[in-house]
């Protein structure tokens, strides 16, 4: 499956996007990305709250439209087609596999 490309935003080099550091004693909060996790791909421009939004609103949509295609794919052809879904054959309707 492809990942959702952001145009003007990449994950951030130094915490590799989770937003934490280790610290001396404990995880602190990337100074890189002030813990966004994503920095600009314009050298020396903060991360605007509006772009990031925009652009996580985007890979959000490609990924519900990715859902769908798999949600509507069949789960198996063949012969093992018979062992997924009901095919009423079962006591009460149920499934039947034969096993």
């Amino acid at each position: 499956m492809k990942l959702p490309e952001m145009k003007s935003l990449r994950l951030c080099d130094r915490c590799h996007g989770s937003g934490e550091v280790m610290g001396v004693s404990m995880r602190i909060f990337c100074p890189s990305c002030s813990g966004h996790r994503y920095v600009s791909t314009v050298p020396r421009q903060l991360v605007s709250m509006r772009d990031l939004c925009e652009e996580l609103y985007q890979a959000r949509k490609q990924l519900a439209a990715a859902l769908e295609v798999i949600e509507r794919a069949p789960l198996s052809t063949g012969p093992s087609s018979a062992y997924y879904g009901n095919n009423g054959r079962g006591a009460g309707g149920s499934n039947f596999t034969g096993d």
